[in-house]
C-alpha cells in the first residue's frame, strides 16, 4: 500500500484503486500483490509511504508523524512532516521492479519509518547534524523568513517557464537544497532589524539558481544517479535535455539579475557564472589525467565552487549600502569559504555516506577527477601503488574504490585535508578581523565554525 501523490505514486502497470489527490487530502492507492516499479523519476512532489503486511490492507496503514515518530497516523490524518519517500529507499533501488511485500519487509526491517528525518525549513550544510546546537540556531535560526520568502519566491519562478518544462524546472527548484548561497546573501547584509529585503531575497534566489544550474551539469558529467536523495536531473529526463535544463536555469537566473535598477547586480552574477562555467570546462578537460598540479586544483575549484560563495557575500553586503571596504572583506571571506567548502566536498565523496549526504559518492575517482584526498594520496604510496592509482585516474584500469578508501585511511589522508580546509577558514575569517564587532560579520563566522564541526563529522572512527 502506497500513500502519496496522484501523479506520481502509481507504479507502472497494475494500478488499482485510488491515489493521493494533489491538494493534499489522504487517501489510499491500493496495488495487488506482486511486483510494481518506481517511476521514472521521482519529482519534488511529497510521496509518502506506508508499513503492510505479506496482505496488504487498509488496516496496516502506519504512517507516522515526524513531530512525534512513535505516534502512527490514521489514513484519513495529515502528518505534520510528511515523509519524503525518496529519503526511504536506496538510492539504486530506484529503477528496479520490488515484489510489494518484499519491500515493505526492507523498509520495516531497517526501521526507516520511525527514523527518517525530514527535510528542514532552515538551511544546513549537509543535514540536521547541527539543528539544535546554539552555534547552528545563531547562524541559521534567524533566516526562517528570509528562506521562506526565498521559497515563496524560487516556487513562483516554475510558472514563468514554458509550459512543457515546468515540471522539470520545478524537479529542480526544490526546498531540499542546503540554500548555502543564499544564506551567505542574508548573512553578509544582515542588519539588526532582521527585516526581510526583497531585493536580498531576489539575489539569494538568483545564485541559487546559478548553483542548481551547475549541479545539473555536474551531475551529468560526473555520471551521478542521486542528488538531494533523490534521482538526478539527468537520470531523470537524460543528458540531453538535461543539459539544456540547466541552460534554461542559467537562463532564467540572468532574468532575475536584470531587473535591478542598473546593470551592476546583472554584471556580477554574469561574470560569476561565467567563472563557473570556466572552472567546470577546466575540470572537465582534465578529467583522467595525471598532469595536473595542486596549483591547478585549487584554481579549478577557485572558480567552479568559490567565486559564487565569494558573489554572494559581495551582493549581500552591496544591497544593504555597506561600504566598499567591508564589502570587499565580505567577498574575501566568501571566497576562502568557497574554498574550504569544495574541499570538504571532496573528501566527503570519500569519507561521507550516500544516506547521510544525499547524493552518489566515490564519483570523483570514477569519473578521473584529482581531488585534494588523491594528492595527498598519490604522495604517500609506494611506487607501485602509485602506478597503479594512476592507471584508475586515467581510465586504464578499473578504480578499485574499496581499495582507495582503505589506502587513504592507511595514510592519514583525513587529517591532512581537514587541516587544509581548517587554513582556509582562517584566512577567511582573517578577512574580518579589522571589524570584530560588524553584526554580518559575526554571523560569516559561525558559518566557518559549523564547516569544521561538519568536518569532524566526516571524521572516521579509530
Amino acid at each position: 500500500m502506497l500513500i502519496g501523490n496522484a501523479e506520481y505514486a502509481e507504479g507502472k502497470r497494475g494500478r488499482e484503486g485510488k491515489a493521493l489527490d494533489r491538494t493534499g487530502g489522504f487517501e489510499t492507492a491500493n496495488y495487488p500483490k506482486g511486483a510494481f516499479s518506481m517511476p521514472g523519476f521521482l519529482p519534488p512532489a511529497t510521496a509518502r509511504v506506508c508499513a503492510w503486511g505479506e496482505e496488504p490492507s487498509i488496516s496496516d496503514v502506519c504512517l507516522c508523524d515526524l513531530s512525534s515518530p512513535s505516534r502512527p497516523l490514521r489514513s484519513n490524518q495529515k502528518p505534520q512532516h510528511p515523509i519524503d519517500l525518496t529519503r526511504l529507499l536506496a538510492t539504486r533501488m530506484m529503477s528496479r521492479a520490488f515484489s510489494l511485500p518484499a519491500l515493505a519487509k526492507l523498509l520495516a526491517k531497517r526501521a526507516i519509518l520511525t527514523k527518517v528525518v525530514s527535510s528542514m525549513s532552515s538551511p544546513t550544510f549537509t543535514d540536521s547534524t547541527h539543528a539544535s546546537t546554539p552555534l547552528f540556531e545563531d547562524a541559521f535560526g534567524r533566516l526562517k523568513p528570509h528562506m521562506a520568502e526565498l521559497n515563496r519566491l524560487l516556487h513562483d519562478q516554475i510558472a514563468q517557464f514554458e509550459p512543457e518544462i515546468r515540471e522539470m524546472a520545478d524537479y529542480c527548484i526544490d526546498k531540499s537544497g542546503k540554500r548555502i548561497r543564499p544564506s551567505l546573501v542574508f548573512l553578509s547584509g544582515w542588519k539588526d532589524d532582521g527585516k526581510v529585503s526583497p531585493d536580498h531575497v531576489k539575489a539569494a534566489a538568483v545564485v541559487e539558481l546559478v548553483h542548481l544550474a551547475t549541479l545539473v551539469h555536474d551531475d551529468i558529467m560526473d555520471g551521478a544517479e542521486v542528488r538531494r536523495n533523490r534521482r538526478t536531473a539527468a537520470q531523470a529526463y537524460g543528458s540531453a535535455a538535461a543539459v539544456l535544463l540547466g541552460d534554461a536555469l542559467f537562463s532564467h537566473a540572468l532574468h532575475l539579475a536584470s531587473q535591478y535598477p542598473t546593470a551592476e547586480i546583472c554584471g556580477i552574477i554574469s561574470a560569476s557564472t561565467r567563472m563557473v562555467c570556466a572552472g567546470e570546462i577546466i575540470q572537465t578537460m582534465r578529467r583522467g589525467t595525471t598532469q595536473v598540479s595542486r596549483e591547478d586544483y585549487h584554481r579549478v575549484i577557485d572558480l567552479k565552487t568559490a567565486e559564487l560563495f565569494r558573489a554572494s557575500c559581495q551582493l549581500g553586503s552591496r544591497l544593504s549600502g555597506m561600504p566598499a571596504e567591508i564589502v570587499d572583506a565580505s567577498a574575501r571571506f566568501g571566497r576562502h569559504l568557497g574554498i574550504a567548502y569544495q574541499i570538504y566536498d571532496d573528501l566527503a565523496d570519500f569519507f561521507g555516506e550516500e544516506k547521510r549526504m544525499g547524493k552518489t559518492l566515490g564519483t570523483d575517482l570514477m569519473s578521473g577527477k584529482l581531488t585534494l584526498p588523491l594528492f595527498i594520496l598519490l604522495e604517500r604510496l609506494t611506487e607501485s601503488e602509485r602506478h597503479a592509482l594512476l592507471a584508475e585516474i586515467r581510465g586504464e584500469a578499473p578504480p578499485r574504490l574499496d581499495v582507495c578508501l582503505a589506502q587513504l585511511r592507511q595514510h592519514g589522508v583525513f587529517s591532512s585535508v581537514a587541516d587544509a580546509i581548517v587554513d582556509e577558514i582562517s584566512q577567511a575569517e582573517a578577512a574580518l578581523v579589522a571589524w570584530p564587532t560588524h553584526p554580518p560579520f559575526i554571523l560569516l563566522k559561525n558559518l566557518g565554525k559549523i564547516l569544521v564541526s561538519q568536518v569532524e563529522a566526516l571524521r572516521p572512527k579509530t
